[in-house]
Order: structure tokens, then C-alpha cells, then sequence
């Protein structure tokens, strides 16, 4: 675990609110329409893919999910964001996204020992395709 500098980065993502049983089906949803427009040239990623949390979760999860991007996309569906220049807790999770839960857990637990607090919507980047074996995933929370 780690406290990075992370660069504003623009991002084109689909948004959704959903109950939490039912965000994989989401990813999968939001994942297959962006990569339809990648396909057809009307979305240019920049880096892996990303799921950006405005709130933290209950019940229902407000997520969104996608790309940072050079340039913005003129689908009527994807939405551009900014995600600001920030100061961020910082670790990395291999293995099974159902222990993506107690990673969050301890990064927060880690910045909370060093007198960190959390600060504004927090990420999750999937640095690999996890149909080609052990997922990787980075998880950063903005602290001050």
C-alpha cells in the first residue's frame, strides 16, 4: 500500500444505479456496449478499464463504469468525466473480485492508521482480463 499523485484524467463511462447483487450483470452490460464503440472507432481508450464509485456502496451501487479517454465520445449513452488530479491511498488486489471487499477494507483501515481521511469518489482499475487468468485490480481512495 502506497500514497500516489494521480493526474486528471478524462473518462467516458456508463452510468447506472443498481442493486448489488446485480452490478456484475451491469459491468457486463456497460462493458460489451463500450466495446461496441470501441470497435466502431467512436471510442478511443487511453487505459485499462475502470468501475469509478461517486458514493459508497449500500443496497443499491452507484457506479460508473469505463475508459479513461483522450478525447470525449459522442454517444448518446456515454457520459464524459472528469476524474480530478488527486492525492490517493493506493494498493493492488490479484485474485477473485469477491475479495475485492476486504482489500477495500484494509486499504482503508491503512490510510485510517496514518491519520488519512477519504476524500471524494473512490476507483477500481482492471489491469487485466480476467478470462486470461488471476484478475488484477487497482484500487485507489483520494485522501487528505
Amino acid at each position: 500500500m502506497e500514497i500516489v499523485e494521480v493526474p486528471q484524467q478524462l473518462l467516458a463511462v456508463i452510468t447506472g444505479e443498481v442493486p448489488a447483487p446485480e452490478l456484475p450483470a451491469f459491468f457486463d452490460r456497460a462493458f460489451h456496449e463500450l466495446g461496441e464503440l470501441i470497435s466502431a472507432g467512436q471510442l478511443e481508450p487511453v487505459g485499462p478499464p475502470l468501475a469509478r464509485y461517486p458514493s459508497m456502496p449500500t443496497d443499491t451501487v452507484l457506479v460508473e463504469v469505463g475508459f479513461p479517454v483522450a478525447a470525449p465520445t459522442t454517444s448518446e449513452r456515454v457520459e464524459s468525466r472528469v476524474l480530478d488530479a488527486c492525492r490517493a491511498a493506493h494498493t493492488v488486489h490479484r485474485g477473485d473480485y469477491a475479495g475485492l471487499a476486504d482489500a477495500w477494507q484494509a486499504l482503508m483501515e491503512w490510510s485510517a492508521e496514518r491519520g488519512l481521511s477519504p476524500r471524494g469518489p473512490f476507483w477500481e482499475v482492471y489491469v487485466t482480463d480476467p478470462s486470461q487468468g488471476e484478475p488484477v485490480t487497482e484500487l485507489y481512495q483520494p485522501v487528505g
